[in-house]
């Protein structure tokens, strides 16, 4: 024993060994010395050195010390260490796979807490719900029943009484209540509960067994004749006083919304949302933002406690809302790990009621309603349509409830087991032996509407809320059951909750439900049962089939659970259309995710944004990008999972090297962004990085892309395979073999990117597979994918590892192998390849598929050679040239002002104008309210404006009648209407101008319209709506692709356009209609010639061979400062062709009134060579309502949207 220390005890020592040399990869030499000192056995040669053996006890000594004060209150309690252990086999696999002191600490005393029923002390809760509880009926017996295992009496929830229970009716009968059964049944001899529903007491009349057929004194236990039946396929049932199901008699249907003139449809409630954030992605963040701020709400933001970035993202827009006025958006200054299922998600919610109910600023303990969301849920419905519809049910709480069996449901959520969160994982550490009597459990999902007496109650001093409080923090999932239990327990609340939580979620089944039982109160409490509807507002988008796994959550829950999917818009946008989800009250929906695909985000934008349009993002060419940040040197130790930040900076510094010239020295990596260019583009990289060049520090960005050379790169050499007379085809088309980092099991995604793979890493290959078919003879089955076996050669060649990978389900054919080179030594660097073979006959030929090629980088230090060693850096400079590319640079405005004349850089492109930088324009992430309000004061003008034009013209919708003469075109007014007065005609002109003013002002920074990358389109043109006022006008911006590209002759029918170009020349060649004297005589001269013919194809109206007046060309530059702006009227330019005379020319188009039933656009060819006409002369038009076959129009994709006129905007 050393000098100074105390004689331990064996059980204090056993538990220090764990403490001290606790790893899962021990240092070898650390534990030599421990075996030296007598802590643990000798057993391994060492070397021991006086000045190691000094430090040793010098540390041995500190910790004694510190854990005798940790553990004085045990010692005080009568509480051991060998208790811990000796509290079952959970506590004992809980303890060994702990790794910290504290966390040991925290399980010990969690164990003796849940020992001395702390979690719950009362023998009973006095349920005061009368609606769904009524005591008298409690232990109530019915009588005898017959019952057999092939025909159960009750048949939705049973289990084993334990044989050591003294009151197996009891046990029975709470075991029914807890879980909302209305009957309790006890089989023959007493070893088995059945639980049944009310509707089961139809069934009672045709199964009664009599007393004498019932009694059979030879199989009754000693003392317990009277509790359950005696004879064989028999059941006693009893009452458990429980009445009904919840919810079921609360339907709640949806209050549609109309506008009116304060902005917010009359309603005046005030919602306090709490965004508890995780990740990185704060431009969807923003986005969402977008959709539900305004200045009466208030906004609560929790970062999660491991999240740097996301903290600072959050805190830069708190400043930024606060510089312009606004004080309800709040950052959190206390943080927790909101872990999958932990306890602090309860602690989190009940905390953000107290901190803003209680708080110091009067201003935030207003709000009326609290709701929840993550960072993955967008509004499905307007804000508006959310406000409308609680005012409308004031005073209910939104709660979902599971929809089933609530007896399975609490078994699938571990209810019987105590769960422990610590070290970011909920720990499964003893069963739940203990139960108030006559709980009434339930529970569905943790994202919930909650009303403000619910949620102030909850965090109240009453015996029954602060020993829920109790209860719940050792449950798994607290959230999901909370309210829901201490609102059904108490007669106030039960009814004042509804069903909906106001949410979609891509699943239908969110875990959550958590018994919390009651104190003996004597409460009066005796309103919430009644305040609580089944909804909970959302959507949840559940695929069982690819949600409920149990791997992906291993590595934070001792427990399997199921989590929603992302929507894609391929497969889901039909789930969240307006009428669907106000039919379901789905006001918000779960799971949105960016890496996952964007376009149902921008789907939800355009229709929760339908009553303040002008919140809508512009129209531009990002409308589609997506940019995820995974690497700030701001925050440089928050980085994603499977990220080395060292290695992440060498690789863009050689990478960099590729484009740099060679007098400018890589300085620094500033961010990394993950970059889709649209909805399902592959991933590449956007590098800001400084360099130097002449001592002066200079920013620039890169694009990064991995490249894809079949040939090099991959190698097929089988497609179909067989197993088990079931065809599979690889799946060419999904990328070969994809390697990656951070894989994502639930959606099969790599989360992280790039795939920079090192000789320490876990990582993993994926591919895919096509199901062809079943052969006669085999059989369908759920596996998508076949077995097969991986071989991962090293560079050299050699075999390194055989996988044998099985059969795999999943929903898009995926199958995949992990490896982690973490665990192995020796690992070289260099070209990899693996080879993937499958069975391709019945005779279980197993034979090559496919190979890949990719590059494994040395970690810091590779079998002695460090980075900087001329070898390596030259190796690794070759893989980064060989598998990646830099496809564009460009320099920050800011960074190059500066740069001498002559810089080699000069020549990069500049970030602003490159649509890939994380510096060009993206109105998606813009949370104030920037031009917002002078967008908003030109589209009020313009409504003006056009509502005048269209009054004064006689260009309303033109009836079935007119619609005639209109197809056509060329005739101002309807036959019979005379031509305006002077008066009007001074008046519409007056509108014009004002029109042409407006047009002028909407230029491509106002709309928010980068420019055209022309290598991004597929059709020769381009259209891309911006903005609609029903009836009135309508907006778009049309491009053309290169050069030479047109959009060919055409009119718009008494309208008015006003063109405007943003980039590049535009060539626009008019003709106008002739008045209609001068149409008839050249019409009658026409038919004297015998050259009047029926145009093919023309409309009922008979669209004929026409005569026009060519009015010129007009030449539009998009460079120029205030181009003029191109007046289309409905007699003069009305017909007309637009040319594009440069690469990715577009321009922007506004026409009064806008198109509708009666109103169609035709195409025409013009007779004749237009080269030989004199503006003025007269041409000769065909007219065709078919668009000519050589010209093509391309929608953009999920970015075409038409507002709506009713815009409020606060």
């Amino acid at each position: 024993m050393l000098p100074g220390t105390k004689p331990l005890r064996a059980d204090t020592l056993q538990l220090r060994r764990s403490f001290l040399f606790k790893s899962t990869n021990p240092d070898p030499g650390v534990n030599s010395l421990a075996m030296a000192m007598g802590i643990i056995p000798l057993g391994v040669n060492f070397f021991p050195t006086v000045l190691l053996l000094l430090i040793v006890a010098f540390i041995l000594l500190l910790v004694d010390r510190k854990m005798s004060r940790e553990f004085r209150e045990f010692r005080h309690e009568n509480w051991t260490f060998e208790d811990v252990i000796s509290e079952g086999r959970l506590a004992k696999s809980a303890f060994d796979r702990i790794q910290s002191a504290t966390c040991r600490v925290q399980l010990a005393l969690f164990l003796r807490d849940a020992a001395s029923k702390r979690h719950w002390p009362v023998e009973a809760v006095e349920n005061s719900c009368k609606d769904f509880f009524d005591i008298a009926d409690l232990y109530s017996p019915v009588g005898c029943f017959r019952d057999s295992p092939v025909d159960r009496l009750f048949g939705e929830f049973s289990f084993h009484l334990p044989t050591a229970s003294q009151n197996r009716t009891k046990l029975c009968v709470q075991n029914c209540l807890r879980a909302g059964f209305a009957f309790a049944g006890i089989e023959f001899g007493g070893a088995q509960c059945f639980c049944g529903s009310s509707h089961a007491e139809k069934l009672f009349r045709n199964r009664t067994i009599d007393s004498a057929t019932c009694a059979d004194s030879s199989n009754c236990a000693a003392g317990n004749a009277s509790e359950f039946c005696r004879a064989f396929n028999t059941i006693f049932v009893y009452r458990t006083g429980a009445k009904k199901v919840p919810y079921v008699d609360k339907p709640v249907k949806f209050q549609p919304f109309e506008p009116s003139g304060d902005g917010n449809g009359g309603t005046n409630v005030q919602i306090l949302f709490l965004l508890q954030l995780n990740g990185r992605d704060s431009r969807q963040i923003r986005r969402l933002l977008r959709m539900i701020f305004v200045s009466r709400h208030f906004y609560y933001v929790h970062v999660d406690g491991r999240r740097e970035f996301m903290l600072k993202e959050m805190l830069t827009i708190e400043r930024a809302l606060e510089a312009k006025g606004f004080s309800n958006f709040r950052v959190a200054k206390r943080r927790m790990a909101t872990i999958w299922g932990g306890s602090a998600l309860l602690d989190l919610f009940l905390w953000t009621v107290a901190e803003t109910v209680g708080g110091p600023d009067p201003k935030w303990t207003q709000w009326d309603y609290v709701v929840n969301l993550s960072e993955t849920d967008m509004p499905i419905l307007s804000l508006e349509e959310l406000e409308h519809n609680l005012d409308r049910n004031r005073g209910f709480s939104f709660l979902k409830s599971h929809g089933y069996n609530t007896g399975a449901f609490l078994q699938k959520q571990g209810i019987h087991f105590h769960f422990m969160q610590c070290e970011q994982r909920m720990w499964r550490v003893a069963e739940r032996r203990n139960y108030p009597d006559n709980i009434r459990l339930d529970g569905g999902s943790d994202w919930v509407a909650v009303h403000r007496d619910l949620a102030r109650f909850a965090v109240s001093d009453s015996v029954l809320s602060s020993q829920m409080r109790s209860f719940f923090s050792s449950v798994l999932l607290p959230l999901e059951s909370f309210f829901h239990t201490l609102a059904l327990n108490s007669a106030e609340f039960c009814r004042r909750i509804v069903h909906p939580n106001l949410r979609f979620t891509n699943w239908r089944r969110r875990q959550g439900c958590r018994c919390a039982p009651l104190k003996p109160l004597a409460l009066n409490s005796a309103e919430f049962c009644r305040r609580i509807v089944h909804p909970n507002l959302r959507f949840t988008n559940w695929r069982r089939r690819q949600g409920c796994r149990c791997a992906p959550l291993k590595p934070v829950v001792d427990w399997c659970g199921c989590s929603p999917l992302a929507l894609r818009a391929a497969n889901d946008l039909g789930k969240i259309t307006l009428n669907l989800s106000q039919a379901k009250m789905h006001f918000f929906g779960r799971k949105f995710d960016s890496a996952v695909d964007n376009a149902p985000i921008a789907f939800v934008e355009r229709q929760s944004l339908r009553f303040r349009s002008n919140n809508t993002p512009p129209q531009s060419v990002v409308s589609s990008s997506h940019w995820l940040n995974v690497f700030s040197s701001r925050t440089p130790s928050d980085v994603p999972s499977g990220i080395n930040a060292e290695f992440l900076t060498r690789f863009i510094s050689l990478t960099a090297r590729l484009v740099l010239p060679n007098n400018c020295n890589f300085q620094q990596l500033n961010d990394v962004h993950i970059y889709w260019e649209f909805a399902t583009a592959p991933p590449q990289i956007v590098a800001t990085f400084s360099f130097e060049f002449g001592h002066v520090h200079y920013e620039s960005q890169a694009l990064i892309d991995q490249k894809k050379s079949f040939p090099t790169f991959y190698q097929a050499y089988r497609s179909e395979v067989i197993h088990e007379k079931v065809r599979f085809r690889f799946n060419d088309a999904a990328g070969a073999i994809q390697f990656g980092v951070g894989f994502d099991q639930k959606e099969e995604i790599f989360r992280t990117y790039p795939p920079l793979l090192l000789t320490d890493s876990k990582f993993t290959l994926k591919w895919r597979w096509e199901l062809l078919g079943v052969e006669p003879g085999g059989h369908n089955s759920t596996w998508t994918s076949p077995p097969a076996e991986l071989v991962l050669n090293a560079p050299n060649g050699s075999i390194f590892q055989r996988v044998s990978v099985s059969p795999y389900d999943s929903i898009s054919g995926t199958q995949f192998a992990h490896f982690e080179f973490d665990r192995l030594f020796g690992v070289p660097s260099g070209v990899w390849s693996a080879t993937l073979h499958a069975n391709v006959s019945q005779q279980q030929n197993y034979a090559k598929i496919l190979s890949v090629s990719f590059p494994i980088f040395s970690s810091s230090v590779d079998g002695g050679r460090a980075w900087n060693d001329e070898q390596q850096q030259q190796q690794q400079q070759q893989m980064v040239a060989g598998f990646f590319s830099v496809r564009s640079v460009c320099i920050a405005t800011k960074s190059a002002t500066n740069a001498p004349a002559g810089a080699p850089f000069l020549n990069f492109a500049n970030c602003l104008e490159l649509p890939w930088s994380t510096l060009f324009p993206d109105d998606k992430r813009t949370t104030d309210k920037m031009g917002i309000i002078k967008w908003q004061k030109l589209m009020s003008d313009l409504t003006l404006s056009c509502s005048r034009l269209i009054s004064v013209e006689g260009l309303g919708p033109p009836t079935a009648s007119s619609s005639i003469q209109l197809n056509g075109g060329g005739r101002i007014r309807p036959k019979g209407v005379p031509p305006p007065s002077p008066e009007a005609v001074t008046d519409a002109r007056k509108c014009v101008n004002e029109i042409r003013a407006i047009a002028t002002e909407l230029n491509a920074e106002r709309l928010r319209f980068g420019p055209i990358n022309p290598s991004a389109l597929w059709a020769s043109s381009f259209c891309a709506p911006v903005y609609e006022q029903k009836d009135l006008f309508e907006m778009h911006v049309f491009g053309l692709r290169f050069s030479g590209h047109s959009i060919p002759l055409h009119d718009h029918p008494r309208m008015y356009g006003f063109i405007r170009p943003l980039y590049g020349r535009i060539r626009i060649s008019s003709f106008s209609w002739l008045e209609p004297e001068e149409e008839q005589r050249l019409m009658i001269a026409e038919r004297k010639q015998n050259r009047t013919q029926q145009i093919k194809g023309s409309s009922a109206a008979g669209v004929i061979r026409r005569p026009v007046r060519y009015a010129g060309d007009l030449i539009l530059d998009g460079a120029c400062t205030n181009p003029p702006i191109a007046v289309v009227e409905p007699n003069t330019a009305n017909i007309h062709s637009i040319e594009a005379l440069e690469d990715g020319a577009a321009f922007f188009d506004l026409l009064v009134p806008g198109y509708n039933n009666n109103r169609s656009c035709n195409y025409y060819n013009l007779s004749g060579d237009k080269a030989k006409f004199g503006i003025g002369d007269f041409v000769w038009l065909e007219g065709s309502e078919d668009v000519p076959q050589n010209f093509s129009m391309q929608q953009l994709e999920f970015d075409s949207f038409l507002m709506s006129s009713s815009a409020r905007f606060e």
